[in-house]
Parts: C-alpha cells; structure tokens; sequence
C-alpha cells in the first residue's frame, strides 16, 4: 500500500530495474508497479532515478542533464 497526497493505493515495490526516459538510461532503479488509479500513460519519476541527474527548472520545462 501507497499513502499519497489523494489517499491509498495498491501496488508493490520492485528493485533493480532498468529506466528510459528519451536518450537517458538509468539501472538499478527501485519502482512502485501496479498502482490503481493512475492513469496509464502517467507516472512519476522518483528520486531513485532523478538523483542520477542535475536538474534545471525554467517555467515549465525541466531539463535533466547527467553531472
């Protein structure tokens, strides 16, 4: 179970998983799965996989870069 800002969810946590997002991939990333009631084309990227980049936020736009 997820507690988040809109209440409890369903899911479970999985380690050691491989991210892409565009030309930027991470492994080893730790992901919650099978989460009712989120949409399927949402998600959310975590700090797992963000921590392994430097982030630039200019209005709405953010940019990952590797350091």
């Amino acid at each position: 179970r997820f507690h988040t800002a809109n209440g409890v969810i369903e899911g479970r946590i999985v380690a050691d998983v491989p991210v892409s997002l565009g030309p930027a991939s991470v492994s080893g990333v730790k992901v919650a799965v099978g989460m009712n009631g989120i949409a399927r084309d949402q998600a959310l990227l975590g700090q797992s996989f963000l921590s392994k980049f430097q982030i630039t936020l200019t209005g709405d736009e953010m940019v990952l870069r590797r350091p």
